[in-house]
């Protein structure tokens, strides 16, 4: 399975290389250090913004994510990359909630 979020993060994690986030869909998208890639669905808003500011990023994702969701290997991509920073903790952009051109359709009109 491909999956591509339009906007991932460098973690500061000796286990954790890259996450997104997918508002919309709820859906994690972890890159781990070895390249592997896995992606969480179900994963609220606020387990995402808690692991950004969490000390421990590695022990964060053990404890509450992969030991409460079940992971599905993915290749993973993003749209942009940034570091992850104090100031984009908890901000959301526009961007963050648009869909991909291709997931509108006539029908929803």
């Amino acid at each position: 399975m491909k999956v591509k979020f339009s906007k991932g993060y460098k973690m500061a994690s000796s286990s954790v290389a890259t996450a997104g986030y997918d508002v919309l869909k709820q859906r994690l998208g972890v890159v781990f250090s070895s390249g592997s890639g896995y992606v969480y669905d179900g994963v609220s808003q606020n387990v995402w913004a808690a692991w950004k500011k969490s000390s421990s990023r590695g022990k964060y994702f053990s404890e509450n994510i992969r030991s409460n969701y079940a992971g599905t290997e993915a290749e993973i991509s993003f749209s942009t990359l940034r570091n992850l920073d104090e100031s984009s903790v908890i901000q959301y952009t526009a961007e963050d909630y648009m869909l991909p051109e291709d997931a509108v359709s006539e029908a929803w009109f």
